[in-house]
């Protein structure tokens, strides 16, 4: 009776580890491979010390026992490999990064995707959704811009959000693509060449 168990609970367990994607691993464990470990409310709290250390590639989370919501950071290699366990569960990268919060000027469009915000909208970093932040005024060039070449309405407004002395985005017309700089101060003047976006964010 113990090994028909045994095996009942194995093939459970397979089963669950078949349906699941890498951000969460039901009933699995890794051999070797931990450097550190903290004690974590939830799973997702775990999956954050995660993202942002390089040296971790994974984790395995204590689902009971003693080591009830231990969080073990992983380093894979030669030697790990993922093992059936009752009482812990796994994530893996880069399905964990993913499923992270997006970066400014991104919106999750889906769990494991972000996408770059459309033009005249903005996200902070880990916003789920992009909102209105620039009000475009045609014909129209701000005043203390900085000399260069200027760069992509979509990057020069991702500094402009960073930056709390920026006023807005002020784009010169060009043939091919248009170029923008980053404006300190909210003062404009009448340009046919130029358009500016305000910033309201």
């Amino acid at each position: 009776m113990k090994s028909v168990s045994m095996m009942m609970l194995v093939m459970l367990v397979m089963v669950a580890v078949a349906a699941a994607d890498d951000c969460d691993v039901p009933m699995t464990d890794i051999t070797f491979g931990g450097f550190a470990a903290h004690k974590t409310e939830t799973f997702e709290e775990c999956k954050a010390l995660c993202r942002d250390i390089e040296q971790c590639e994974a984790v395995v989370y204590q689902t009971w026992g003693l080591l009830n919501k231990q969080c073990s950071l992983k380093n894979t290699g030669l030697l790990q490999f993922r093992i059936p366990n009752p009482f812990t569960k796994a994530a893996f990268k880069p399905c964990l990064t993913l499923e992270g919060p997006c970066p400014a000027m991104q919106y999750k469009e889906s769990r494991l995707v972000c996408k770059p915000c459309p033009a005249g909208t903005y996200s902070k970093a880990g916003a789920r959704k992009c909102s209105p932040c620039y009000k475009q005024l045609d014909n129209t060039r701000m005043s203390d811009i900085p000399a260069g070449d200027g760069t992509s309405f979509e990057k020069a407004a991702a500094a402009c959000v960073q930056d709390d002395k920026c006023g807005g985005v002020a784009c010169e017309r060009r043939k091919g693509a248009d170029r923008c700089y980053v404006a300190t101060g909210s003062r404009y003047q009448k340009h046919k060449k130029w358009y500016s976006h305000l910033k309201e964010c």
